[in-house]
């Protein structure tokens, strides 16, 4: 800050708003080499929650789940994590069980685990992905 109190650090505060939604507060930190209450007052002031310890850990394991119709392999839908899907097909562990392998299909569908990069760089609402080729991890 000045001595008028404005701030004369310009910031990329959207960069940083985005980089932190899908990373930790620490990863964020460390990638724009500031101190982490300025990147708290920062998501603070662009109203974005700060994780907690819980959340952090779901969010770095979780990942995208494509349902998958087994007779034509056209994609259906695409779900941001296995819970969300498991929650949407009626709570069933065995999603899980066909990502894995363990399983062919569970409630009628494929399921197979989705790159996040994909999922990025996806207009998820009419679900126009980038080419099938290299979709699943």
């Amino acid at each position: 800050m000045g001595g008028d109190g404005a701030s004369y650090l310009e910031l990329p505060e959207q960069e940083i708003c985005e980089y932190y939604l899908n990373n930790s507060l620490k990863a964020t930190t460390l990638f724009f080499g500031h101190d982490k209450e300025t990147i708290k007052k920062i998501l603070y002031k662009n109203k974005i929650p700060l994780r907690e310890g819980t959340e952090r850990m779901i969010m770095a394991t979780s990942y995208p789940v494509a349902q998958i119709d087994p007779q034509t392999n056209e994609i259906i839908h695409v779900f941001s994590s296995l819970s969300e899907a498991e929650k949407a097909t009626g709570n069933t562990h065995h999603i899980s069980d066909v990502i894995n392998g363990r399983r062919k299909t569970c409630k009628g569908y494929k399921w197979k685990k989705f790159k996040k990069e994909i999922i990025q760089n996806a207009d998820t609402k009419t679900q126009d992905f980038p080419s099938m080729g290299h979709l699943y991890e």
